[in-house]
């Protein structure tokens, strides 16, 4: 599985292969790794693209330094392209055995939450006490390996990195990448920003996923809800693949070509946007 010396590997591949991408860290897990950004373009639209807040989804983070890996620098002429590979470096160690809990040591091969047992898709700040109370009716009242969403919105350093650095620089759009489902969310509580029609009409023509809504307890406290709720700006949750978490490396080609599609979509929308529309 992929995990952070994985990471750290492709991180100096790419400064080797591709000197026109620079990465820098926005922030540290709970035990101190860093949470890297990798910039690609210098265009005045701004796309965040976060992979790996679930340790056992982080098939998608090697998806997306393949993307990186993959693409010529023409294609980000007129965008400013932020990824976020890894957002749970320490779950993901947990989850390869490279770091062992003290508590949860047999839960490691279920392990979605990060070092301190926080899920930190349920710890941004949208619908937070009411994902709290959702989650509470699957008995999930304290730390545990998925779901527990923490005492309070971004008490994780994790997400509080992804707060700054959106208060750094002015997204145009955000998408999240997870698995699974072959799905895409769009919307949060009936909140549908201006300009999100445009990339679902994108969506619609150049991928086969399903654009719906979540329900139950991924209906709040994620990343797309609170990017929407904050700043009123289209923001997606992609739910890529099928199967059971971790999906297996069998899926790896399959999984990037989607993956590929739906972010090449999210930049020829955003290319494609009006200038100054206004929010």
């Amino acid at each position: 599985m992929y995990a952070y010396h994985e990471l750290i590997y492709d991180l100096i591949r790419l400064d080797v292969f591709q000197k026109e991408m620079s990465f820098f860290s926005i922030g540290s897990s709970y035990l101190g790794q860093n949470l890297f950004c990798v910039k690609s373009g210098m265009g005045p639209k701004n796309i965040l693209v976060v992979a790996g807040h679930h340790s056992l989804e982080t098939i998608l983070s090697e998806v997306i330094m393949e993307y990186l890996f993959r693409s010529k620098n023409e294609w980000f002429q007129g965008v400013s392209f932020y990824t976020v590979p890894l957002l749970n470096p320490d779950g993901a160690d947990i989850v390869v055995g490279r770091i062992k809990h003290p508590r949860f040591s047999s839960d490691r091969s279920r392990w979605q939450a990060n070092y301190r047992g926080v899920d930190l898709n349920h710890n941004y700040d949208a619908g937070f006490f009411l994902a709290k109370e959702l989650v509470k009716k699957d008995g999930i009242t304290a730390p545990n390996h998925t779901k527990y969403g923490g005492e309070e919105p971004f008490s994780e350093p994790e997400t509080r990195a992804i707060r700054d650095l959106c208060k750094k620089i002015p997204f145009d759009v955000a998408v999240a990448l997870h698995s699974q489902g072959e799905e895409i969310y769009y919307e949060y509580d009936g909140v549908v920003p201006e300009g999100t029609e445009q990339y679902l009409n994108t969506f619609r023509k150049n991928s086969h996923y399903t654009i719906t809504k979540p329900t139950g307890t991924a209906s709040h406290g994620g990343m797309k809800d609170w990017f929407i709720k904050t700043y009123q700006k289209p923001a997606f949750t992609i739910e890529a693949g099928l199967g059971k978490n971790p999906l297996p490396h069998s899926l790896f080609s399959k999984l990037y070509a989607d993956c590929k599609v739906i972010l090449d979509s999210v930049i020829e929308t955003v290319r494609n946007e009006p200038k100054n529309r206004d929010i």
